[in-house]
């Protein structure tokens, strides 16, 4: 499954992917932004399929992919994306890479299966985060015309980057101009990733994320703000509530050393 897709260079792409048997691991996709054809359409987010790679040198390639899950309805909901970025975005922080974790496998696919199939809408949940402010400790944050007390839908089209917001328009009427930036919107979902960091004891943290010194400072009380916000206002919050208890679990699991059989002769 694609976890995540980062641009290396002007023609690459490197994507974080995890596999139910091999685990965490990272290949790049050649000319994937330079190629309008090469890998169309395959390289979405939390998409599940079958990825061919190849070895060449001491880097590992993408050669084909062939699609067995598309999760399309997840990129066009603000509420879900966010849900579904995060547990994402934890994997890749919490999966030594190469290493089996089946458990987390089935734990990240379960969840993004459950984001695409809910019903849920998102403009409630968007409202609130506006509001308590992390998108403007991220530095970003809706222009000052836009009304956001007022909207009634949020919507982020990937593709360009775009955020839309505003009342849901007349038939015959234009939608309300979208605000830039929703590519790097991911750096917003990562105080939840730290805030959950926090409470792993200090040398595991530091085993399993950056130093703190690169960690971007978040006001704490602004983050307690807006996890008990979320947890008010979308069904879907509390299936990542659940996540991220189940993901610490899955992932300290698979990081444990295998246990020597005992000796029979010795426990005799």
């Amino acid at each position: 499954m694609l976890l995540k897709v980062e641009l290396r260079d002007e023609a690459d792409k490197r994507l974080a992917l995890l596999g139910e048997e091999r685990g965490l691991f990272w290949v790049t996709a050649k000319g994937a932004r330079k190629s309008k054809r090469r890998f169309v359409g395959v390289l979405e987010p939390f998409t599940r399929g079958v990825y061919r790679v190849a070895r060449y040198g001491k880097g590992e390639y993408l050669d084909s992919v062939q699609v067995t899950g598309a999760r399309d309805r997840i990129p066009g909901d603000l509420g879900r994306y966010y849900v579904a970025c995060y547990a994402c975005e934890l994997a890749t922080r919490l999966l030594r890479v190469g290493t089996p974790a089946p458990g987390y496998f089935e734990l990240v696919t379960g969840l993004l299966d459950d984001l695409q199939a809910s019903e849920e809408t998102a403009h409630q949940l968007w409202r609130a985060v506006f509001e308590a402010g992390v998108l403007e400790l991220q530095g970003l944050w809706p222009a000052p015309t836009m009304d956001v007390e007022g909207a009634e839908w949020l919507a982020v089209d990937v593709t360009t980057g775009e955020i839309a917001v505003g009342s849901a328009p007349e038939p015959g009427e234009a939608e309300a101009p979208p605000v830039r930036g929703a590519q790097v919107m991911v750096s917003a979902l990562l105080w939840e990733v730290f805030e959950r960091l926090r409470q792993i004891p200090l040398a595991e943290a530091r085993r399993l994320a950056p130093p703190v010194a690169e960690l971007r400072p978040i006001n704490r009380l602004t983050a307690l703000m807006v996890r008990d916000q979320l947890q008010l206002e979308l069904n879907s919050v509390r299936l990542l509530n659940q996540f991220q208890k189940r993901a610490l679990e899955a992932a300290q699991a698979a990081a444990a050393p295998a246990e020597e059989p005992e000796d029979p002769e010795d426990s005799a």
